[in-house]
C-alpha cells in the first residue's frame, strides 16, 4: 500500500500506525466523508481526476488500488464509486467511470479486452473504448479479480 500511495503522491506514512492501537484509522481513511457518501468526492484519487479523465501517470498505480482494495474483503465495499480508467485514452489522460453495485448491465464496465476470450478480441471495436476498462485493470492482481467476475464465478 506505501508504494501505490507513493505513486499516487499521497504520503501515507504519517497515518500508518498499528491497527491493534488505533483500529479505526483505515476506515476512517477510507470513508472520506462521513454520513455515507460512497462517491468519497474529496479522495486523493478522485481529486486528481479532472472533468472525468485521469491522467496518465495514474492509471496504473490506481490499477494497484483498485486490486489492493478488491484483494482485502474488509476494504471491498470501499470499490463503490471508485473512478477507473477506461480504453478511452490519448497522451495525458484517460476517461474514467465510477463504479457502482447497483448498475444497469448496460451501464457496467467492460473487462479490458486481453481478459476476453481470444475469439471475441477481434469484436472489441464494436463497443465504445469509454466502455472498456484500460488495459492496466488487465494485468496482475487487477486481472485475475476481473478475470475470476467476468467469469461468473465470482
Amino acid at each position: 500500500m506505501k508504494e501505490i500511495a507513493a505513486e499516487l503522491d499521497l504520503d501515507l506514512r504519517p497515518t500508518l500506525l498499528d491497527l491493534r492501537i488505533q483500529p479505526d484509522v483505515v476506515a476512517d481513511f477510507l470513508r472520506g466523508q462521513r454520513g455515507g457518501d460512497t462517491r468519497r468526492r474529496d479522495s486523493h484519487l478522485r481529486d486528481r481526476c479532472d472533468y472525468d479523465r485521469m491522467p496518465c501517470d495514474m492509471v496504473a498505480p490506481s490499477a494497484a488500488l483498485f486490486a489492493w482494495t478488491a484483494a482485502r474483503p474488509n476494504y471491498e465495499h470501499h470499490l463503490r464509486g471508485f473512478p477507473v480508467a477506461t480504453a478511452d485514452q490519448d497522451d495525458e489522460s484517460a476517461t474514467i467511470v465510477e463504479l457502482s453495485r447497483h448498475s444497469q448491465p448496460d451501464e457496467r464496465p467492460i473487462a479490458p479486452t486481453d481478459l476476453w476470450p481470444e475469439e471475441l478480441q477481434p469484436f472489441a471495436p464494436l463497443f465504445p473504448r469509454r466502455k472498456i476498462l484500460n488495459e492496466a485493470f488487465g494485468h496482475g492482481i487487477s486481472g485475475r479479480i476481473l478475470g475470476t467476475h467476468s467469469n461468473g464465478t465470482g
